[in-house]
């Protein structure tokens, strides 16, 4: 039942023409990388600080997908992220 649910929602259909990318979609991921950074050198609360910088810069350029291929960006930026976050929970208790 899980997997015709999945593989409904996989094979939904692109949308006919979606907007494209533009300048705005850069500023984003710039925005983003910038907040990235000045986070992991202004906040004392970064666990693993090298490898939370590295995901959250990697996880922004993803974003500039979300407009062609909205499902592959989401499970790109999200499935690490969550792993990341449950190898922490692993790690600290």
């Amino acid at each position: 039942m899980v997997r015709n649910a999945v593989h409904a929602l996989w094979s939904e259909p692109r949308a006919s023409r979606p907007p494209e990318r533009d300048w705005r979609d850069w500023v984003l991921v710039g925005g983003l990388v910038l907040a990235a950074l000045l986070e992991s050198g202004f906040s004392d609360q970064v666990v693993w600080r090298p490898v939370a910088v590295t995901v959250a810069v990697l996880m922004a350029f993803p974003l500039l997908w979300r407009r062609s291929r909205p499902l592959t960006a989401v499970l790109v930026v999200f499935g690490p992220l969550i792993l990341l976050q449950l190898v922490t929970l692993v790690h600290q208790t």
